[in-house]
Parts: C-alpha cells; structure tokens; sequence
C-alpha cells in the first residue's frame, strides 16, 4: 500500500497545462466551479491519480479508462491489481494504492460537530471527549476512518455513524492515520498499519511527463 499527500497553495498557476492531461468529464466539472480554489482541486486531483497510476502501472496516460462501481467508487477499468482511492479538502488531495480494496479520506481540521459525534459508537465518543484539548483533531480521526472504510467497501458513509467502531477491536487494525499540520488523514485496506505516506509538491504534478488525454484513439 502506498499513501500521498499533497498540499495545495491558493495560487492557481499551471491549470492551463494541466486540463489537457485529464477526463473530458473533469474538464467540463472545472469549467462548473465558481471558486478558483475548486477548479485548482478538481483539476490537481485527477492529474495526482493520474501521474500515480502511470507511475505504477507503467501505462500512459491516455491509456488510462476508469470504471464506476454502483455507488461511484472508480477503478482502473482493466486492472485489476491497481486499486486506489482520491479524497480531497479544502487545501489538499490525499490518494492511496494498493493491490487490494483501498479506501481513502483526507479533512481539514476544523470546530467538531458535536451533534454528529454523538451519533458515534461510544466507544468513538469516549476517545474524542475524553479531554477537552484536542479534541477536534480526535474527532476528525475518527471521521476520516469511517469515511476511509466506506469508500474501501464502495459503498461510502450511511447513517448509522455508530456502526462499525473504527477505533478498537479487530477492525482498527484495517486503519492507518495521519496528521499533517491542519490536516487527518486516514487510509483503510489490509496492510495499512504499515503504510508510511509521502508528501508531494504541486511540482510533481506540473512536471509529470504525461501524454495528453486527447491522445487516445
């Protein structure tokens, strides 16, 4: 399993270049976005899974056709043995790959809600307010490993929150977290224990050496 964070400055400079290297349907969803900082996410987003996929895969990027599950979780449309899974905030976009099943979620840390905490197993809630500093950053590790274990399943995050603990037990042991500054990061997936995860620029993005997506035939 392999796990990437990338930050993302305010500054949008090198979209131009990149919109060719993604999905026409990308393209279009960036063109929707009001906010510079949302075409920026869009944009940087695919081109991370892109230039990822290339890199492991050995395939170019005009090669590269994804398929939907029947909630919306993509894969590589051929491969098999390349899973993955995009997450992105305010900020920054997180991917993981692996061979087998991945889920992936990225937050920004911000005030918890504590009307959807309550919802949480109690075991979950008794972690987050077991004392009152930190415990934003508690909550936002909870929530990104049950986002992180829905988008694994395919299946995404359903009411009820408190089901299943994602904190003690056999399941906690599918879970990896990280904090990066202002942000948690959670991945899901047999092996994520030993997951270490690398921090990239928007640099290794922009000078990918990615065939145009309007190259395929």
């Amino acid at each position: 399993m392999k796990v990437f964070f990338m930050p993302l400055s305010p500054a949008c400079n090198g979209l131009e270049r990149l919109l060719p290297l993604v999905s026409p349907e990308r393209r279009e969803r960036a063109a929707r976005c009001r906010l510079p900082e949302d075409k920026k996410q869009t944009v940087f987003s695919e081109a991370l899974v892109r230039v990822l996929l290339c890199r492991e895969t050995g395939l170019d990027n005009a090669r590269l056709c994804f398929s939907y599950g029947e909630h919306g979780k993509p894969r590589l449309a051929g491969c098999a043995q390349a899973e993955f899974s995009l997450s992105h905030t305010s900020g920054a976009v997180a991917v993981a790959l692996s061979e087998r099943a991945v889920g992936v979620d990225v937050e920004r840390i911000k005030p918890l809600s504590v009307r959807v905490a309550s919802r949480f197993d109690q075991r979950e809630c008794a972690y987050i307010f077991g004392r009152e500093e930190g415990a934003d950053e508690r909550f936002f590790r909870v929530w990104t490993r049950k986002e992180a274990y829905g988008k694994r399943s395919g299946e995404g995050l359903r009411p009820p929150f408190s089901s299943p603990c994602v904190m003690e037990g056999e399941l906690s042991e599918l879970f990896k977290t990280f904090v990066f500054g202002a942000y948690v990061l959670s991945v899901c997936g047999e092996g994520a224990p030993a997951a270490t995860a690398e921090i990239l620029s928007e640099d290794f993005v922009l000078r990918a050496p990615l065939a145009p997506f309007s190259d395929a035939d």
